[in-house]
């Protein structure tokens, strides 16, 4: 098996599989599982999409030796950890505790999440697209740079310059909905 195909499996399974042994440890809350899970989400809504959009949009190089559903749930898988990491990295930079990032709109971790994104896509497109996967340059992907002979399009791009967005007011309201729950009396 191709190396990069095992890092891809591996790496995909150790998000959830170390997201689940880190809450049972008691490391990672009940509201950042579903952080995650709703990265998860997110992920698998674009990446879904790029294989039902079929061959003329996107296409895998590599033989992918299991079900082809399974490479995009991997992928999913690590679009939740990019977005965990990104709320991670909130917590860090602003240095603040876990527990409050992500509890109220603050355009600093707005802006963290979304640079953090769309840093994160440009560096795996530069790395993966043209030796593991491929988009197609089309009417509705347009090719918007060429580097070593690799032609690289818009669409993961603009989706990453979004998704950070929706990843950020999902947390928001998972937030929210966990403050509910906890004191139901709040009205909030």
């Amino acid at each position: 098996m191709n190396w990069r195909i095992a890092a891809d499996i591996a790496i995909g399974l150790a998000v959830p599989l170390g997201f689940a042994a880190a809450f049972a440890a008691g490391k990672v809350t009940k509201r950042e599982l579903l952080f995650l899970a709703a990265g998860f989400a997110i992920g698998a809504s674009f990446e879904f999409f790029t294989w039902a959009m079929g061959g003329d949009f996107f296409f895998v190089i590599l033989d992918w030796p299991l079900p082809m559903a399974t490479y995009y749930l991997c992928h999913s898988s690590w679009d939740a950890g990019i977005f965990f990491a990104g709320y991670a990295l909130c917590a860090a930079l602003l240095r603040k505790p876990r527990a409050s990032v992500a509890v109220s709109f603050d355009w600093r971790e707005a802006l963290i999440m979304t640079v953090w994104g769309a840093g994160t896509a440009f560096f795996v497109e530069i790395a993966g697209n043209g030796i593991i996967w491929q988009y197609v340059p089309g009417k509705w992907n347009p090719e918007w740079i060429t580097v070593a002979g690799r032609r690289y399009t818009i669409f993961i791009q603009a989706v990453w310059l979004a998704a950070p967005a929706v990843f950020y007011a999902c947390c928001l309201g998972i937030s929210r909905a966990s403050r509910r729950d906890q004191n139901p009396e709040s009205g909030e």
